[in-house]
């Protein structure tokens, strides 16, 4: 009787100890490399000319992304610029990645030609029927998630609704629509935080901390999910030096919490390490 309390003592160390290893994580910044280019008449997808406009990308770390993009007034091209971000260890193993940045438009046309959708504004108080509305920025999260219509798992945008503002967006699963869900003034930073959980197919998104969308179903939920890229770009307009920053952009994902919590929490229960090393002399006995 008295080794079967200890194996059921042991046993309950261990499970407890094996319950904090898996409830405990922390969030890891995913290192990425970021490439310039663009686009013009005469050339897709190449490498970074004076034809597409500029990217000031002086203050980008592995960790941090920071650019301004500031488009050419003559190249009016879907994607006149773009920064092509990928994890610098290849794909991110993880259902559930958060995208932090702060994004200013500092210049930008009263409407945007490039890439028009349906707007809707239900989410942002308005009406489902709201016209339609063309794409400033877009940035387009690349996953193995099931659902979108595309590669792209989720689509985040910023439309010109006026002179001097617009809307933050998400782009439908099946790409025909904005999904508006706040609103932006020309020539404000704002703080942006996306929250993607690939097992559920949800969103929630926070505008200077403060919750803005929440459970936005922008994928059939699934298992296995990897992220392998952050596309950014700036669609061009003619006559307008079209101008976005984007500062402090970092991607994380959780990680489980060094094994070494093991010793620690065996600690805190009755008999601690003691138990486990005699139920190991009991079972070689």
């Amino acid at each position: 009787m008295k080794n079967h309390s200890l194996f059921v003592k042991s046993g309950l160390a261990l499970a407890i100890a094996s319950a904090f290893i898996a409830s405990s994580v922390s969030a890891a910044l995913v290192g990425m490399t970021w490439t310039p280019g663009g686009n013009t008449t005469t050339i897709s997808d190449g490498p970074l000319t004076a034809d597409m406009g500029t990217i000031d990308s002086s203050g980008t770390t592995s960790s941090s992304m920071s650019a301004r993009l500031t488009t050419n007034p003559n190249d009016q091209e879907v994607g006149a610029l773009w920064f092509d971000g990928s994890p610098t260890a290849g794909a991110v193993s993880s259902q559930t990645i958060r995208l932090a940045y702060d994004v200013t438009v500092n210049t930008q046309p009263a409407s945007a030609t490039g890439q028009p959708k349906n707007l809707d504004q239900v989410l942002n108080g308005g009406s489902a029927a709201a016209g339609t509305a063309g794409i400033l920025l877009g940035m387009n999260i690349a996953a193995t998630v099931p659902g979108p219509a595309s590669p792209w798992a989720f689509r985040f945008a910023l439309a010109p609704t006026s002179a001097t503002g617009g809307v933050f967006a998400m782009r439908s699963p099946d790409n025909t629509t904005l999904m508006a869900f706040a609103n932006y003034t020309v020539g404000t930073k704002y703080s942006v935080e996306l929250d993607a959980n690939y097992s559920t197919g949800l969103m929630d998104a926070y505008i200077n901390g403060a919750l803005a969308l929440s459970d936005y179903q922008f994928a059939s939920g699934g298992a296995g999910v990897s992220t392998s890229e952050v596309f950014i770009h700036l669609n061009g307009e003619n006559d307008y030096a079209n101008s976005v920053a984007i500062d402090n952009l970092n991607m994380t994902a959780p990680v489980p919490e060094p094994t070494t919590m093991i010793a620690g929490a065996l600690l805190l229960l009755p008999f601690g390490a003691s138990t486990v090393r005699i139920l190991r002399r009991n079972r070689t006995a």
